[in-house]
């Protein structure tokens, strides 16, 4: 895995999420239409910088999950939002499924074995139901 397109990638994936928000299968915008208002919003967004063209296409290249660190990158987002879950689980509320939408898109062997972690830490915490994670077979 190249470590530094990685990076890249983490540090870009969610620039767009500055002009158009953080858009949840909840708030009812097709997959295709929130790929192009983010497409818009990176293009305004680096339009005036120096290497901005550099950026929308490594940008691109991670919305279109083209390479392992794209799909790695997006994995890493997935956990984050499973992290995530745990505060508000810890505040009452049932994040089961926020923690099931992590598990089907969550295929590395690390990422899981934090998941699995995450979902023992949920067990303790009352009210709530941790899904069953699962190792991918080898």
């Amino acid at each position: 895995m190249n470590r530094e397109r990685a990076l890249s990638y983490a540090l870009i994936h969610d620039m767009p999420e500055v002009r158009v928000g953080d858009l949840t299968p909840y708030d009812g915008v097709a997959v295709e239409e929130k790929v192009q208002r983010e497409r818009v919003a990176m293009a305004g967004l680096c339009a005036e910088l120096p290497e901005g063209d550099r950026l929308v296409n490594l940008w691109e290249s991670y919305a279109q999950q083209s390479d392992e660190e794209a799909r790695f990158v997006r994995q890493l987002d997935r956990l984050d939002m499973a992290l995530q879950a745990v505060s508000y689980a810890q505040e009452g509320h049932d994040v089961r499924e926020f923690m099931e939408s992590a598990l089907r898109h969550i295929e590395h062997p690390m990422l899981l074995e934090i998941m699995e972690a995450l979902s023992v830490e949920l067990a303790q915490i009352p009210r709530t139901h941790p899904p069953t994670v699962s190792h991918p077979k080898a």
